[in-house]
């Protein structure tokens, strides 16, 4: 099961990345929607990537799903 990461705002990462160098968009495969691949996703989303999170836990891809984050992290319900 899979789910798109909606783009949302990573701040500094749009800022870095963009002084750094150009880079094209990219689709990108993120394994796991725990804290560090939902959160990664996100930033790369926000960058202009189109992300998708896939993960074997079929409850978590239905509550991303229906917008509602199943972990916690400060503001990525925001997006």
């Amino acid at each position: 099961m899979g789910v798109p990461v909606a783009p949302g705002k990573c701040g500094m990462h749009l800022e870095f990345a963009s002084t750094i160098a150009p880079f094209a968009r990219m689709d990108i495969a993120v394994i796991g929607t725990g804290y560090v691949g939902l959160v990664s996703g996100t930033c790369f989303a926000e960058m202009g990537h189109d992300v998708t999170c896939v993960d074997i836990d079929e409850g978590k891809i239905a509550q991303l799903s229906a917008g509602a984050v199943p972990i916690y992290e400060p503001d990525l319900d925001r997006y």
